[in-house]
């Protein structure tokens, strides 16, 4: 009786494991959540051809997606929503080329919420976006709607060495194509840790590049307080051994103290504290800081270090304003 009882236990073990093995996932349920905050940008151009991109929601009406996808439309845009055959209108609010990122929101907020309860992504936290985190990338590459890919940041920094413009992106190995531009790529836990926007292919490889979540965050906040883009302007260019190779003449380095040859071993702004190791991570950290919060440099000077805080100005990127 005893054997038989264990003949019953392994087999019940057994058919356990195997219906754990084909459970759904938590990130399953949490990418088919996040479907729900992710539309589709219909754009019909003046000759009536239509395009498809993404957009997704981080309020209640305000969308995120690129700017080459709507900023320069035709005279028609709407989106429509998971599992809904309407279409609403939609007006571009803010826009900004250089970033390639655009702000959109809904005519008719209230028809929306009638028929749809959209996901509100947030953003994640900067410390947690690093190279081999696992990715999630939601959009409609070449019209394939509300597709997901997965594959992992392959570098959470791209950027022209010696350019003094937040231009950096991080690059993925999740399939973005065509149509995916302006969708979100998010963790595991359906965070935001870029926005899709462009992608090499060749030889039956692709990779692709998003909007790093730090600079989505400033726009948001800059959006909010002074309906521009303001980027700190420090007035220094450095070389990749991040060593001060040029000051700018009444621009708030020199006036602060920074001195040609000092090496920049790490920086603390509104996101936090880092120890850059190249000259582009020193870009992108002050790039992503907020406007009016001053940056604190630690600099080695004639083998001491010393902190030098910073007030910056700004280059002001006007917005379009509807």
């Amino acid at each position: 009786m005893s054997h038989l009882k264990s003949i019953i236990l392994s087999i019940c073990l057994t058919f356990f494991v195997i219906s754990e093995s084909f459970a759904k996932s938590d990130v399953y349920y949490i990418m088919e959540k996040a479907k729900t905050g992710v539309v589709s940008i219909v754009i019909t151009k003046k000759d009536s051809a239509t395009s498809l991109g993404t957009g997704f929601f981080i309020g209640k009406n305000l969308i995120l997606t690129n700017h080459h996808v709507v900023g320069n439309s035709g005279t028609t845009l709407n989106l429509f929503a998971l599992n809904s055959s309407e279409r609403y209108d939609i007006d571009v609010v803010y826009d900004d080329e250089l970033t390639d990122v655009s702000f959109i929101k809904l005519r008719d907020i209230e028809t929306f919420y009638k028929n749809n309860t959209p996901y509100i992504f947030e953003f994640a936290i900067d410390s947690e976006i690093y190279t081999t985190q696992e990715v999630y990338a939601i959009g409609h590459p070449w019209g394939l709607l509300w597709s997901v890919s997965k594959g992992i940041i392959s570098s959470d920094l791209r950027h022209e060495v010696g350019s003094v413009t937040p231009d950096y992106s991080i690059q993925t190995d999740a399939h973005v194509f065509s149509g995916n531009s302006g969708g979100p790529l998010l963790t595991s836990d359906g965070s935001v840790v870029g926005m899709n926007s462009s992608m090499i292919a060749q030889n039956g490889g692709s990779y692709g590049f998003a909007v790093p979540a730090p600079i989505l965050k400033k726009l948001l906040n800059d959006f909010n307080k002074y309906n521009e883009v303001r980027w700190a302007s420090i007035g220094f260019t450095i070389d990749p051994t991040r060593t001060i190779r040029d000051l700018t003449a009444d621009k708030p380095g020199i006036k602060s103290g920074l001195k040609i040859n000092d090496v920049i071993v790490s920086i603390k702004t509104n996101n936090g504290t880092i120890t850059p190791k190249s000259n582009d991570e020193v870009i992108e950290a002050i790039a992503s800081s907020y406007y009016g919060v001053p940056i604190d440099f630690g600099i080695l000077r004639d083998g001491k270090t010393i902190t030098i805080k910073i007030q910056a100005s700004y280059n002001k990127s006007e917005f379009y304003k509807k």
